[in-house]
Protein backbone atom coordinates (compact mmCIF):
# COMPACT_ATOMS: atom_id res chain seq x y z
CA UNK A 1 0.00 0.00 0.00
CA UNK A 2 1.26 3.59 -1.39
CA UNK A 3 1.08 6.42 0.81
CA UNK A 4 -0.67 9.55 0.23
CA UNK A 5 2.56 11.41 0.19
CA UNK A 6 4.23 8.41 -2.74
CA UNK A 7 0.82 8.93 -4.70
CA UNK A 8 1.27 12.61 -4.83
CA UNK A 9 4.59 12.36 -6.14
CA UNK A 10 3.94 10.50 -9.10
CA UNK A 11 0.89 12.71 -10.04
CA UNK A 12 4.20 15.72 -10.45
CA UNK A 13 7.61 13.79 -10.94
CA UNK A 14 8.95 14.50 -13.84
CA UNK A 15 10.94 11.34 -14.27
CA UNK A 16 7.58 9.18 -14.35
CA UNK A 17 6.89 7.65 -17.41
CA UNK A 18 4.09 8.28 -19.57
CA UNK A 19 2.46 6.66 -22.38
CA UNK A 20 2.11 8.92 -25.27
CA UNK A 21 -1.53 10.70 -25.46
CA UNK A 22 -1.37 10.66 -28.78
CA UNK A 23 -1.43 6.51 -28.88
CA UNK A 24 1.72 6.08 -30.33
CA UNK A 25 2.34 2.92 -28.30
CA UNK A 26 5.72 4.83 -26.59
CA UNK A 27 6.49 5.59 -22.95
CA UNK A 28 8.39 8.78 -22.67
CA UNK A 29 9.09 10.46 -18.86
CA UNK A 30 6.37 13.02 -18.11
CA UNK A 31 9.36 15.83 -18.89
CA UNK A 32 9.93 15.02 -22.16
CA UNK A 33 6.09 14.51 -23.16
CA UNK A 34 5.90 17.99 -24.66
CA UNK A 35 9.17 17.07 -26.88
CA UNK A 36 8.10 13.90 -27.73
CA UNK A 37 5.23 15.75 -29.38
CA UNK A 38 7.48 17.40 -31.44
CA UNK A 39 8.22 14.01 -33.46
CA UNK A 40 5.47 11.70 -32.71
CA UNK A 41 4.13 9.68 -35.86
CA UNK A 42 0.46 10.61 -34.86
CA UNK A 43 0.87 14.12 -33.81
CA UNK A 44 -0.96 16.23 -36.28
CA UNK A 45 0.47 18.59 -38.65
CA UNK A 46 0.22 21.11 -41.41
CA UNK A 47 1.70 20.34 -44.49
CA UNK A 48 5.63 21.56 -45.30
CA UNK A 49 3.88 23.71 -48.08
CA UNK A 50 1.47 25.30 -46.06
CA UNK A 51 3.30 28.75 -45.86
CA UNK A 52 2.81 27.84 -49.98
CA UNK A 53 -1.14 27.73 -49.62
CA UNK A 54 -1.48 24.28 -49.38
CA UNK A 55 -3.97 23.11 -46.35
CA UNK A 56 -3.72 19.96 -45.66
CA UNK A 57 -3.00 18.58 -42.29
CA UNK A 58 -2.41 15.16 -41.28
CA UNK A 59 -0.70 12.74 -39.49
CA UNK A 60 3.06 13.36 -39.04
CA UNK A 61 3.50 9.87 -40.30
CA UNK A 62 1.53 10.39 -43.54
CA UNK A 63 3.42 13.52 -44.60
CA UNK A 64 5.88 11.70 -46.59
CA UNK A 65 3.18 10.16 -48.58
CA UNK A 66 1.40 13.78 -49.02
CA UNK A 67 4.04 15.10 -50.11
CA UNK A 68 5.02 12.41 -52.74
CA UNK A 69 1.41 12.68 -53.91
CA UNK A 70 1.56 16.07 -54.41
CA UNK A 71 4.60 17.36 -55.98
CA UNK A 72 2.86 18.84 -58.81
CA UNK A 73 0.72 20.85 -56.79
CA UNK A 74 3.22 21.77 -54.52
CA UNK A 75 5.03 22.95 -57.20
CA UNK A 76 2.60 25.49 -58.59
CA UNK A 77 2.69 26.81 -54.83
CA UNK A 78 6.03 27.08 -55.12
CA UNK A 79 5.35 28.96 -58.89
CA UNK A 80 2.76 31.30 -58.11
CA UNK A 81 4.09 32.63 -54.53
CA UNK A 82 7.69 33.04 -56.55
CA UNK A 83 5.06 35.39 -59.42
CA UNK A 84 4.03 37.13 -56.60
CA UNK A 85 7.18 38.09 -55.18
CA UNK A 86 8.65 38.76 -58.30
CA UNK A 87 6.00 40.88 -58.79
CA UNK A 88 6.18 42.85 -55.66
CA UNK A 89 9.91 43.79 -56.02
CA UNK A 90 9.57 45.02 -59.41
CA UNK A 91 6.73 47.28 -58.05
CA UNK A 92 8.90 48.37 -55.35
CA UNK A 93 11.69 49.01 -57.75
CA UNK A 94 10.09 51.25 -59.88
CA UNK A 95 8.47 52.74 -56.91
CA UNK A 96 11.96 54.14 -55.73
CA UNK A 97 12.81 54.70 -59.22
CA UNK A 98 9.98 57.52 -59.22
CA UNK A 99 11.69 58.37 -55.63
CA UNK A 100 14.85 58.90 -57.20
CA UNK A 101 13.56 61.09 -59.88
Amino acid sequence: VRSNRAVDHLTVCPMVPMPCPLGCGKTVARQELLAHENVCPRAPVSCVFAHQGCPARMLRSELPKHCADNVQYHASLLAKREKSVLSAAAKRERELMDEIR
